[in-house]
């Protein structure tokens, strides 16, 4: 007769064989470890939560068996010799100290397992924002002025920058997900969030802030340095634009050297596509976004690997 009880974490309803009491499983919604009861749960201090991913989980009966335990909860067992992968965190923000070469090696290995998916996502981003610039085309034509015309050359620009603002919020997604490990979808690059309209005016502000600094006081890389995780903060806690900032520079506290050493590391390989020929860049492009999304999750304790983090 299955067993059913209930997830000390999230109150999910679980259902196992009979034959499971007693062994380990693992809730499917918020991955914690549980040992299975068998005509009562356990109580709270017998368990220890591990993580809890934002995306939602199948119904448990969805699930079957797996693994020689028969435990539908079980992860599949690691190759012999094989390093601990990442493990996805949810929760508060935290400070984490962390080393580029986990970040790269990491992202690398994300890139080159989503790569198909991640590449036609980057093309989207950089090929549609082209169409709002279409009437760039016909302004010339059926302008009653130079006075039209340059109010509709400037409105067309800013279109083009509106939609390429909100494209980044899909490849900022899409690049989480993978390197979070969760499945990457296409679909991500269309960002359809409650605050899709506020995240795309925060990002817009954060960029031409930067660049504005940058042009008149030089300082505008000093706040990307410090800052720079405040996209990825709007995207991934749904929060507003000043919400993001105080999270992104607690983020940032103890990482401004691996954050300079990326930013050389993303420099170098842009510079290096580019001088072979511009549609490499296209090919590198995911591989740099999804290095930033990969330290973004480390530093700020939503991505583990083995006890290090």
């Amino acid at each position: 007769m299955p067993i059913e009880f209930s997830c000390p974490s999230c109150q999910q309803t679980l259902r196992v064989p009979d034959t499971a009491t007693g062994k380990q499983a693992q809730c499917p919604k918020c991955k914690t470890l549980i040992v299975v009861p068998g005509t009562s749960p356990p109580a709270e201090d017998d368990f220890i939560p591990l993580s809890k991913p934002s995306w939602p989980a199948e119904s448990p009966a969805q699930f079957t068996p797996v693994g020689p335990t028969n435990n539908p909860y079980a992860s599949m067992p690691m190759p012999a010799g094989s390093a601990p992968r990442p493990t996805a965190q949810s929760g508060p923000i935290i400070n984490v100290a962390v080393d580029i070469s986990d970040v790269i090696s990491h992202a690398w290995e994300c890139f080159t397992r989503d790569f198909g998916v991640l590449f036609a996502g980057y093309m989207v981003a950089a090929i549609l924002p082209l169409f709002a610039l279409i009437p760039l085309l016909i302004i010339p034509i059926v302008a009653g002025g130079p006075e039209a015309m340059a109010i509709g050359v400037v409105l067309c620009a800013m279109l083009a920058g509106g939609v390429s603002f909100y494209f980044w919020l899909g490849q900022m997604q899409m690049a989480m997900a993978s390197a979070r490990g969760e499945p990457v979808e296409i679909g991500m690059i269309f960002y359809r969030e409650s605050n899709t309209v506020s995240a795309t005016i925060g990002i817009f502000l954060f960029s031409i802030g930067v660049g504005f600094l940058t042009l008149l006081f030089c300082i505008g890389l000093v706040v990307l340095v410090l800052y720079w995780p405040v996209g990825f903060l709007i995207v991934d806690k749904k929060i507003g634009l000043s919400d993001a900032f105080a999270m992104a520079r607690r983020i940032t506290n103890d990482n401004v050297g691996t954050t300079l050493l990326l930013a050389v590391v993303t420099m170098a390989i842009s510079f290096g596509a580019s001088s072979v020929c511009f549609l490499v860049v296209y090919l590198v492009g995911p591989l740099l976004t999804v290095s930033w999304a990969t330290a973004y999750l480390m530093m700020s304790g939503r991505l583990t690997r083995g006890s290090k983090y």
